[in-house]
């Protein structure tokens, strides 16, 4: 049968009928009710069919197969340059009857048919998004990459639970169902006409990973890496060959041509060192950022495309190299000259502190004044994400949990308890030692027990920011929530900007950790 027969389309057969009514005699409006006038052609009608479907040959074998993706990373991209393409093989066996195939994914393809492929009549490719496939192994006469922009349906439901309907919209499609239909998600091959699916092989000397770019590409990509013929493929899309190949691929490919290697520990340490020297303070002074990298870059490189997810790669770039082309995706690029790092994962759970830090006005603010502790007291510190008793779960009705509090510090003293969850904060002031004031800083309203009643309290939480009073807008970020302080560092240096705004005096300690049931000052 002749592939570019096309089966009438709705949309063409509507659009023709139309034409002939609007070819004719003038009509008397006066016989032609509201709901009897014919509707119009379809807006995109004038350009053409955008449904191109043939019947399947009823002398053919008719089987049909679905995948995610393959699990071998290949050296072309199709129609994007920020991700790879996979390939699956497709064997033939031998055999007299004619096939029709229809091969559906969801990432983008290249179906590579071997064996004896001069069984395949017809190989019709439902591509991923934006007719990312392509076939090999195949004359170009031989391939339908299937048109369904607006077809009744534009992917096939291979899921078992709706067996009838896939078969239904097969049938309407290409005027029959399959003989036979299968689904995976990442297979090495299909075998025709049987659908039997398969993985690479598990063993062998020729797969064993050295580097971590060939560990990370058999972990995610059990077929490995493949080299194709860009012009051997059939497909709509754009065929690119990138310089540097996709994904883990391309870390092998740039660590064998000596582009980049696995850091050494001195390079950690001293870029560590260099990035948190910023961010310590009398609070903090030992302050370390938890970096880590994958790979130091040693010359001009472009970096491999699809580095994210689990994918992802942290890179240093070294003394006097240039910034790397290309996107490093969900990693962190970094560069020891000047200890820079322009990604938000190089700072890890700093982050925030570091953007709240930038914004927040200067602690000398004199009209940002909210208290006056008295000249000789001092302000410590409590810091936690949560008493250790907390019990929540996602969306939970928040009960506060409590955390004993021992000051026996002499002289007045303010308290600073800075919390994410609820807590009751249970004060116990030592012979000698008077709690001058408390401030409670929190995502959650908590509570203080234990102190005088005429000992002021100022309550700065998230939970209770509709109901405070209006303050100076240049001050109103100093009495929001901003985090909380137990990992030192910059979120140290904002509760210290933010408690130095509001009183005028620095926090002399900080006494922290992720999750209390007591401390003491002393």
């Amino acid at each position: 049968m002749d592939r570019n027969a096309l089966i009438a389309v709705v949309c063409v057969a509507g659009a023709l009928a139309l034409g002939a009514v609007a070819g004719g005699v003038p009509l008397n409006h006066d016989l032609w009710t509201r709901s009897s006038v014919p509707p119009p052609p379809p807006p995109f009608a004038g350009f053409g069919p955008d449904c191109q479907i043939a019947p399947v040959s009823a002398e053919h074998l008719f089987v049909a197969a679905t995948v995610n993706q393959g699990d071998t990373v290949t050296n072309v991209q199709l129609g994007d340059e920020t991700s790879e393409t996979t390939l699956v093989r497709i064997v033939v066996a031998s055999g007299s009857k004619p096939i029709t195939v229809l091969l559906q994914s969801s990432q983008a393809v290249i179906w590579n048919f071997e064996g004896a492929v001069e069984r395949v009549a017809r190989a019709m490719i439902v591509p991923g998004s934006r007719n990312r496939a392509a076939v090999a192994g195949l004359p170009a006469a031989h391939v339908d990459i299937l048109k369904l922009a607006r077809c009744p349906v534009q992917t096939v439901p291979f899921e078992q639970l709706i067996q009838f309907r896939r078969d239904e919209i097969l049938r309407t499609l290409f005027g029959r169902a399959p003989d036979k239909a299968a689904k995976g998600y990442s297979p090495n091959f299909i075998t025709l006409p049987d659908l039997q699916y398969g993985g690479a092989p598990a063993g062998g000397p020729e797969r064993t990973a050295e580097t971590l770019g060939e560990k990370n590409l058999l972990s995610y990509f059990k077929g490995g890496f493949r080299m194709v013929d860009p012009k051997s493929l059939v497909s709509r899309a754009e065929v690119l060959t990138p310089e540097t190949y996709p994904n883990a691929a391309g870390l092998i490919q740039l660590e064998r041509a000596g582009a980049i290697r696995p850091p050494r520990r001195d390079e950690i340490d001293s870029f560590a060192e260099g990035l948190s020297k910023p961010f310590r303070s009398k609070l903090s002074p030992n302050y370390r950022l938890g970096v880590s990298f994958s790979y130091v870059i040693l010359r001009d490189v472009m970096l491999p495309a699809g580095l994210n997810g689990a994918h992802l790669k942290n890179f240093l770039v070294l003394p006097g190299v240039p910034a790397p082309r290309g996107s490093v995706g969900h990693g962190c690029l970094a560069f020891m000259d000047g200890f820079k790092a322009e990604d938000r994962s190089c700072y890890g759970d700093a982050w925030e502190s570091i953007e709240r830090l930038k914004k927040l006005p200067d602690a000398n603010t004199a009209q940002c004044r909210l208290l006056v502790p008295s000249a000789n007291a001092g302000i410590e510190a409590v810091t936690i994400y949560e008493p250790k008793k907390a019990k929540h779960s996602f969306r939970s009705t928040r009960v506060a949990s409590p955390v004993e509090i021992k000051v026996t510090r002499p002289g007045p003293v303010w308290l600073v308890l800075n919390t994410y969850e609820p807590a009751i904060w249970r004060v116990m002031a030592g012979e000698g030692t008077q709690i001058e004031g408390v401030i409670l800083t929190g995502y959650y309203v908590s509570k203080v027990e234990g102190i005088s009643q005429d000992t002021p309290v100022t309550q700065i939480a998230y939970e209770n920011r509709t109901t405070r009073p209006p303050v100076d807008p240049a001050c109103a970020p100093l009495y929001d929530y901003l985090g909380t302080s137990f990992r030192g560092g910059p979120g140290a240096m904002v509760l210290d900007r933010q408690i130095s705004a509001l009183t005028g005096r620095s926090i002399d300690r900080i006494h922290g950790d992720y999750a209390l049931d007591s401390v003491e000052i002393q």
